[in-house]
């Protein structure tokens, strides 16, 4: 008895939840070094902001954060995204800037900016009040 409750402790410790809230993993390869990274998401039906403008530099020429617990299963949500290139903290022309629609989160969104399609609209997101 003593070895079966062991066993099931330790496999509670192993096992994967994958129930919601979902996470958010950004990714890029290759980022200007000297740059910083700002996400923000919102929930599609009801604009309810999830992140308002959050940022971080970006180190080591590349991103790889982790937002976590943000989206709730089969929710729409539209994350903004861009890169500030000359740190003035405003999302300009000379900026780099993305918009991924999530149509329905079913588990951890990954937005992975090799891969999206640059949006130059998206800076809206950032300059509207």
């Amino acid at each position: 008895m003593h070895k079966l409750s062991l066993l099931v402790a330790l496999v509670g410790c192993t096992a994967h939840d994958a129930s919601p809230p979902y996470d958010l993993h950004v990714v890029q390869r290759v980022a200007p070094a000297s740059a910083s990274l700002h996400v923000g998401v919102v929930q599609a039906s009801g604009n309810a902001t999830i992140i308002g403008n959050e940022w971080t530099p970006i180190s080591g020429g590349q991103v790889d954060e982790t937002y976590g617990a943000l989206f709730a299963q089969g929710v729409a949500y539209d994350i903004y995204l861009y890169e500030d290139l000359n740190g003035d903290g405003n999302c300009l022309a000379g900026d780099r800037a993305w918009r991924q629609r999530i149509d329905s989160a079913t588990g951890e969104v990954t937005a992975d900016l090799d891969r999206i399609a640059l949006d130059p609209t998206a800076c809206t997101y950032f300059t509207s009040p």
